[in-house]
């Protein structure tokens, strides 16, 4: 799960991974998730159409960049249980945003337009 956060008008402007506890999805390995990333295709009908086809573009166009916070998050996790011995950090209330990076669409699209 990736969070997207969004401008008063709409803009996307970074997105984000959150703690375990914040979403209550079980993660998986990194590798695990790239051909997912590749097939996804999020699909509604009626009024939430334009959502589910924004959502799909987004995952699409940003691929690269979720699977790059999806591995520092992996990475954060493998050092909070070394530090630990635990899997305690991920219910730990103190950690919500583990990860996050800016996007600029209109940059990116500036650069698919090339």
């Amino acid at each position: 799960m990736i969070g997207v956060s969004m401008t008063p008008k709409g803009l996307p402007t970074r997105l984000f991974l959150t703690n375990q506890w914040v979403t209550g999805e079980h993660w998986a390995a990194p590798q695990q998730l790239e051909p997912l990333l590749h097939e996804f295709h999020c699909q509604l009908r009626g009024r939430l159409s334009p959502v589910s086809r924004w959502i799909s573009a987004m995952v699409h166009l940003y691929r690269s960049e979720i699977q790059a916070l999806h591995q520092r998050r992996f990475h954060w996790h493998q050092q909070r249980q070394r530090a630990t011995g635990c899997g305690s950090h991920l219910t730990d209330r103190r950690w919500d945003v583990i990860c996050e990076r800016p996007i600029d669409l209109m940059k990116t699209l500036a650069k698919l337009a090339k």
